[in-house]
């Protein structure tokens, strides 16, 4: 049970106690996400002492520096500040889906992550003109997605703060008026 975006979704509760009851289930979390520190590449796997003395198999010596640990450590630590992290989070995800909402043929797709998926297609646009234009005037750099369901206007925004949300919402609208702009030219 992958457990990476569980901080985005305060009314959830981990799984981990289910590993008492069923010795086939591994509970995966990461400290990449919420806790924001992919560069540590921190997480941690809880299973049956069964299931895990395979992972210890084909663990190398020294696989996680203390650094690592001692950041991770220090992150467990400020369950508070993880919380307003989150909520912070949650809010930019409410922001962007709002006001992308407000584009005719754009569905934003609201998530409990720290990243919104947008389609595109309906507006005949596809993901990679929104993607392109975007770093080109804004220098802001959102993901293209290929083809994705059939469909070529997916693209996907990480959040960042409420400003670099604002920055790039404002560049894909703009995208959108020059859109509506040329079709009437």
């Amino acid at each position: 049970i992958d457990e990476a975006y569980l901080e985005y979704h305060p009314e959830h509760e981990s799984k981990a106690p289910l590993i008492r009851n069923y010795n086939h289930i591994i509970v995966a979390h990461t400290f990449s996400k919420a806790y924001g520190m992919a560069g540590i590449r921190f997480g941690y796997a809880l299973a049956d002492e069964s299931l895990i003395g395979y992972f210890r198999k084909m663990q190398v010596p020294w696989n996680t520096s203390l650094l690592s640990i001692a950041a991770a450590e220090a992150a467990l630590e400020e369950e508070e500040e993880l919380k307003r992290k989150a909520a912070y989070n949650n809010a930019g995800v409410e922001y962007v889906c709002k006001e992308l909402a407000k584009l005719p043929g754009v569905k934003p797709y609201f998530s409990h992550g720290n990243y919104v998926m947008i389609d595109a297609t309906d507006a005949g646009v596809t993901g990679k003109e929104v993607v392109d234009f975007v770093f080109e005037k804004a220098g802001v750099m959102i993901k293209y997605f290929a083809p994705f369901r059939g469909r070529s206007g997916f693209f996907r925004i990480s959040l960042g703060t409420h400003e670099e949300n604002s920055l790039c919402v404002s560049a894909i609208k703009r995208f959108f008026e020059n859109r509506k702009k040329e079709k009437r030219a």
